[in-house]
């Protein structure tokens, strides 16, 4: 066979065709005789692209509908989708499973670096999600009421398992298996960046693609270095299981109350700024003790992540002072022994005309709320009614004078209890 060019020792041996585009698997026998058993495809970045343009096709064209008219099922069937997609990929370059998708039995030392490794990066991710709040505060608040509306229309152990277990597996398996395998001879930080980011505009929401891209680097760090797929699922398994768990445990109260937005910022900026230390120290914990000795904290990482931690401990100081927030009408009151009707009456007059935030919050027990806001002609131009309530959305506004009107009607049955809070800005 005159394509063989070089002879090796072993039972089978390969060699590059086109510039290493396709490698050929070579059997040699004993009488002499040659074949190609199969065409290997060489992995690079475009096969990487390719994989996830088809993977976002399959979410697009199959898991979209599936997730909506079954809603947490549908997401099961999903992480099933991309399993399949990843897997078929992968047989039909016809790619070794296990080079492809490395696992192994973690060791103590590794699960306690993911760990502290996800502290950080959810401190990150929460920092994100609050300045997004800041600026896109109703695109933010129906993506998180609706994916809390989501997580509970199954009990919390199911609800764990397809939230939490499923996608641990399924789109680690797609992105630090088969794509990430596709940057294997990358640069490492270009790898971190490119997988993360694909990561993020994978779930397709605007809202969400920075936060889940941090956790993607993150994640895409914790392969390259260990090359265990078991340890990037711990990591996404952690964070999900926490968020989840947190829907569920937090109860109506965080559902319906609000907070003032430049108040939440800052101290999201105060409570982060450890979030690069805690990341470092998660990186460095997944070496062993005589690597760490040989690779040290170069100078340059060092002074990186300590401006970083600053920065973001400045922010929190320098937010309540350089943010343009007035609130155009705020008021809040509550009542644990409410045992007749009130009424609330507040007056505003916003100087500026537009379209203004309005947040509401509204909790009862044995009581109804009303919420009626009526302009200088005694026209409605709001209202809501209801025992819980949450509501976020912009509203027209005229530099008029507007009367808000709350009556608490008591159901007379036993002593009921009312919280209310409304934000204008």
């Amino acid at each position: 066979m005159t394509l063989v060019t070089t002879f090796c020792y072993s039972r089978q041996w390969f060699f590059d065709v086109k510039e290493h585009i396709l490698r050929l698997e070579i059997i040699i026998y004993g009488d002499g005789g040659y074949i190609v058993e199969k065409i290997v495809k060489e992995p690079k970045v475009s096969r990487a692209a390719s994989l996830f343009f088809i993977a976002l096709l399959g979410l697009v064209l199959i898991g979209g509908p599936v997730q909506y008219f079954f809603e947490l099922w549908g997401l099961a069937i999903t992480e099933f989708l991309l399993i399949f997609i990843a897997v078929l990929f992968i047989k039909t370059r016809k790619w070794d499973l296990k080079e492809v998708f490395p696992m192994r039995r973690p060791k103590l030392r590794q699960l306690l670096a993911v760990l502290v490794s996800w502290w950080g990066t959810l401190l990150g991710m929460l920092l994100i999600n609050q300045i997004i709040m800041y600026f896109f505060p109703v695109a933010m608040a129906q993506t998180e009421g609706g994916l809390t509306d989501l997580f509970k229309t199954l009990p919390l152990p199911l609800s764990l398992f397809i939230v939490a277990v499923l996608p641990a597996i399924g789109e680690e398996i797609l992105f630090r298996g088969a794509i990430q395998y596709n940057f294997k001879d990358k640069n490492k930080w270009a790898t971190v960046l490119c997988v993360g980011l694909l990561f993020g505009l994978f779930h397709l929401d605007p809202t969400r693609i920075l936060g889940t891209a941090l956790l993607g680097m993150v994640a895409t760090y914790i392969m390259y270095e260990t090359k265990n797929l078991v340890l990037p699922m711990f990591l996404h398994l952690v964070n999900n299981a926490f968020g989840i768990s947190a829907t569920f445990l937090s109860g109506d109260l965080a559902h319906y109350t609000i907070s003032h937005p430049v108040t939440a910022l800052s101290s999201m900026f105060m409570a982060s700024w450890m979030a690069p230390l805690l990341i470092l120290a998660g990186s460095r914990l997944l070496k062993t003790k005589e690597e760490r000795l040989e690779q040290p904290i170069s100078n340059k990482v060092s002074a990186t992540v300590i401006v970083l931690c600053l920065v973001i401990l400045a922010g929190g100081i320098i937010v309540p002072v350089i943010a343009d927030f007035e609130p155009v009408f705020q008021m809040n009151f509550s009542n644990e022994q409410l045992t007749e009707n009130i009424e609330h009456i507040g007056v505003f007059s916003p100087e500026k005309m537009g379209k203004h935030m309005l947040e509401l919050a509204v909790q009862c027990e044995n009581a109804e709320t009303s919420v009626v806001m009526t302009n200088g002609l005694g026209e409605t131009v709001y209202s809501l009614s209801g025992d819980k309530m949450r509501d976020s959305g912009w509203i027209d506004l005229t530099a008029d004078d507007y009367v808000l009107t709350i009556n608490c009607d008591y159901d007379g049955v036993s002593e009921a209890s009312v919280y209310f809070e409304i934000l204008i800005y």
